[in-house]
Order: structure tokens, then sequence, then C-alpha cells
């Protein structure tokens, strides 16, 4: 694909670092421009990647005020569309890109991975040109609906892009593989997070207290933590979280994100939230029931059974380790294979 003016919207970190390797290759033969919402580590990122970006709009974090806050994003968003003039527009399953190039020439893409969002399902995907899942995905959305080979967080956590380096660790003073634990804990503001949730304060308490019997203990927060957990609070460069996950002896969390990126980096993960059970995703259930490398929990009596078992386990982390090498063992480039779909957008 050349001469093209692609727009990538970045609204949650896993966007950039699933789209980051795509970018870079576009902007060889492609002018590409982010748009990013401030929203968690967002805009720190985006800032260090050296790619033309522009902030646009608030995050809303209750079901009012996202909506209040619609009419901003979509004056920001057109705003950006109108300057730029993109012929696409790339995003995970933005709800703004349909509408956005409604009345234009350009092309809206997507790459959804959950099955359970409502919006995505009613809404984005009918209105977008081209759909592109991994081949596990459950649901048909047509006939531009395409499917590729393996999970997107592939694209930057691939043995062949990313190098595990203990130094980006210096900040946490730990000694030389000095056996530690992370905890993630999400704030529950995403649209598809409504009605939704994971650990009470008194669970993540017990967490802590559970975990630090086998060594440090470290918590990234996507909401400000009260005053009992912020000596445990993460402290090194957001960028660097791969590393941190890699490196962990176990993790243990109620986001989505983290605990799929965790069993991809070889660490014993445990995901715990209201979306586990009957209808949950995909992509979870293949990691856990087909791949092992990942326990999703349906409640909290069940996470500490499981986590029991972890603590008693010393050969816990080779094993996952184990477990990761044998997964990317024969694996195709996600990026290179949806690059290749992605061209079918511009045509």
């Amino acid at each position: 694909m050349r001469g093209k003016r692609i727009l990538f919207e970045i609204a949650h970190p896993k966007h950039y670092h699933q789209f980051k390797p795509m970018m870079e290759k576009l902007t060889e033969d492609n002018e590409v421009y982010m748009i990013a919402r401030d929203k968690d580590v967002v805009l720190d990122l985006v800032k260090k990647s050296g790619i033309p970006y522009q902030k646009y709009g608030m995050h809303g974090k209750g079901l009012i005020q996202k909506i209040l806050v619609i009419p901003a994003i979509l004056l920001d968003y057109w705003k950006v569309f109108r300057r730029f003039k993109p012929d696409m527009i790339v995003s995970r399953s933005s709800p703004y890109s349909p509408v956005i190039t409604k009345f234009s020439k350009a092309k809206t893409v997507i790459f959804p991975d959950a099955e359970v969002v409502p919006l995505i399902n009613k809404f984005v995907a009918p209105n977008s040109d081209l759909i592109i899942t991994p081949d596990n995905f459950t649901l048909n959305y047509g006939d531009h609906h395409h499917r590729i080979d393996g999970f997107f967080e592939e694209s930057y956590l691939s043995p062949d892009r990313f190098v595990p380096d203990w130094n980006k660790l210096a900040p946490l003073g730990l000694e030389p593989n000095e056996p530690f634990s992370l905890l993630r804990f999400v704030g529950w503001f995403a649209n598809h997070d409504v009605n939704q949730g994971g650990f009470s304060m008194e669970q993540r308490k017990q967490l802590v207290e559970m975990l630090q019997t086998k060594g440090k203990v470290f918590i990234s927060s996507e909401a400000q933590l009260p005053e009992w957990f912020r000596p445990f609070q993460l402290t090194t460069d957001p960028s660097d979280i791969h590393h941190v996950l890699h490196f962990a002896s176990t993790y243990v969390g109620d986001s989505q994100t983290m605990a799929t990126e965790a069993a991809l980096l070889g660490t014993p993960a445990i995901r715990y939230n209201s979306f586990v059970g009957e209808g949950d995703m995909s992509n979870f259930i293949i990691l856990e029931k087909e791949l092992d490398m990942l326990r999703n929990v349906p409640s909290f009596e069940d996470l500490i059974s499981t986590l029991s078992g972890f603590l008693k386990d010393d050969n816990l982390k080779q094993s996952w380790l184990s477990k990761r090498e044998n997964f990317f063992g024969n694996k195709q480039d996600i990026t290179d294979q949806s690059l290749k779909k992605l061209e079918l957008a511009a045509q």
C-alpha cells in the first residue's frame, strides 16, 4: 500500500501497542497520523512514538458523563479529519469513526476481538468498511469481515518484537532475579464496562497480603489508589510495563488486556472480573482451555484457591515460560497479516 493518508485512533494503551508496528511499516510509503484520547497512559506512550498525533475529546467516567462528552469528542475528531483528510481511519472498534466517515470517501477499518460489546455488534461493525478479527472470533459480520491467525497482542509481544530487559525494572529496587508479583486494577470507566466490575477494596487488600508471603508486590492501577495501597504502586515508566509483566512471578488482575499480555509473556496469570463465566470472550477461553496459559475465575473464592495453588508451585514460572516458547514456536507475524488485510480497504 502506497501513497495513502491513514488516521489511527488510539483510545487505550493496547491500541497503541497493537498498531505501533503497523504504523511504523506504513510510514515508509504512506502518511500516518494518530488521534489519541487522554486515558490512562495513552498520551505518555504516543508522545514517545515519533509519529504525529492530536489529542481529542475528554474521557467520561460515568455513563451520563460519557454521553455529555460525545459532542466535544466528535467536534475534535471532525477537526482532525477535515485537516488531515485521511483515506481511511483505523481503530480497534471506534463508535466515532463510522460517524465521521459517513459523508466522505474515507474507509473505516476496525479490529475488534471481544464478542460481548453490544455497541460494536449493533452499530460499529455494521457501519464499518472492513472488519479484521482473530480467527477464533465466534461472530460473523458478513462479507467485510476478515480473519487473521493469532491474538492481536502478538503484534507487540512475540519474541521477534519484544526483548525483555531486567534493567527496565531498576525503579523497583529489586535484586537480580528477585521474585515479585504484579496486581492490575482497572478503573471500569470504558463504554463496555458499564454495569461490570472487578475487585472490591477489601479483596484487593487480601490479595496484597497473600502475595507478600512470596516476595514484593507491585500494583498497576487505572484509577488513583487509596492511601493504604500507595506504597505498592508501580513506579516504572508506563512504556516498560511489558518488561515488568514478563519478569513477574505471578500476575493477578481484573483487566482483560493485561491478563492476555501476561499469559503471552510467560507469566502465570489469573483473571477475575464479572465478564468471566458463561458467554466469556473466545480469546480467554482459548488461552485457558486450549493453551493452558491463563486461569479465568468467576468468584473471589475460586481466585484464592487458584492463587494458593500457584504460590505452592516452585516450578510454576518456568512452566509458563515453556508454554510461551511453545506457543510462539510456529506463528505467522500478526502485523504482516494485518497489513495484507488492510490493503483491502485501500482498493
